[in-house]
């Protein structure tokens, strides 16, 4: 099938969720079969993709596979009015690493896949979807950089990291959804909003509204834990932390307990720059007579394995700022 034309580029000063542009007149991606149809019940609407794809993948573990991603993508789509009322066919789609799974295009309704971008992890992968009508791309995940911006990124690989190459691929007031379990240097960049989780075990896949108490429940609270956690850009290290500690408090015992003192005190001082995403900031300290300024990140690691295995087909939803 003949690979169908990429819309023009445009500029993302705005992002796409906020215009009101004309649908541009495109021929139908037969593979899709699915238009977006907010009127109908979303029952209906999920029974009648199953059976549509129940037809083309019989029963059995990739029609699960698929049903679950396309139910977790609808949940996202519902919990925001910004996107679920956004024309699809209006916004620019990245998935990185879908091993075949092209569930976004199905779950947003999508007429013609012009506007989806994605990133194979081998060539046969990018000609198979070539062949469906679908834009494939190859490369690494970590390096490649579209020529257009992109309104919502989703990640589906959990061995992919969040580099600020990558990141330059979402438009600002854009979203991108991350497995939860490499989500927590987003944090760190101080550009992204936390929205909510995707979590899909279960048979219904749903949008968890949550804090920053979800996170920092989840962070290192032991020595050890901080030692052993993976680097991470924009997360504080151990040594970070130590040289930190040993400036405030003189001492080179209970790194993390004294660094938590640290990070509350930052979040005391600086509440407002913390909120508009500051990530980075100087605490002032009064010790022995002498006023000092210690950098602080409030951004700890996540505890290791029993929080990531948990959590890795749950997805994180950020949202880029505005002004990122």
């Amino acid at each position: 099938m003949a690979q169908p034309t990429r819309k023009p580029n445009r500029s993302h000063s705005e992002p796409s969720f906020e215009r009101s542009r004309a649908k541009k007149e495109d021929a139908e991606i037969i593979e899709l079969r699915v238009a977006a149809n907010d009127n109908e019940d979303e029952e209906k609407f999920l029974e009648r993709t199953e059976q549509e794809l129940e037809r083309e993948l019989g029963k059995g573990r990739p029609l699960e596979v698929h049903m679950r991603d396309i139910k977790a993508l609808r949940a996202f789509r519902n919990a925001f009015s910004s996107v679920r009322h956004a024309d699809p066919e209006e916004l620019n789609f990245y998935v990185i690493h879908p091993d075949f799974d092209v569930s976004v295009t199905r779950a947003f309704g999508l007429k013609n896949s012009d506007n989806v971008t994605l990133l194979a992890d081998s060539r046969g992968e990018r000609h198979l979807l070539e062949e469906k009508g679908y834009d494939a791309v190859k490369g690494s995940a970590e390096r490649k950089q579209l020529a257009e911006k992109q309104d919502i990124v989703i990640v589906m690989d959990t061995d992919v990291l969040p580099t600020s190459r990558l990141l330059k691929n979402v438009a600002p007031g854009g979203w991108i959804l991350w497995p939860v379990s490499k989500a927590n240097a987003l944090r760190g960049m101080g550009k992204y909003k936390c929205m909510g989780l995707i979590e899909k075990g279960g048979a219904s896949p749903a949008v968890r509204d949550v804090g920053e108490d979800f996170w920092k429940k989840a962070e290192v609270e032991t020595d050890e834990d901080l030692q052993h956690a993976p680097e991470e850009e924009g997360v504080v290290t151990y040594e970070e932390a130590a040289r930190a500690v040993c400036d405030a408090y003189g001492t080179k015992d209970d790194i993390v307990k004294h660094y938590k003192q640290l990070i509350k005190l930052a979040e005391e001082q600086h509440g407002p720059a913390i909120a508009d995403g500051a990530t980075e900031v100087m605490c002032t300290i009064e010790r022995g007579g002498r006023t000092l300024e210690v950098p602080v990140n409030i951004i700890l690691p996540l505890r290791a394995e029993e929080f990531r295995a948990k959590a890795d087909e749950d997805l994180a939803i950020f949202k880029k700022r505005d002004f990122a």
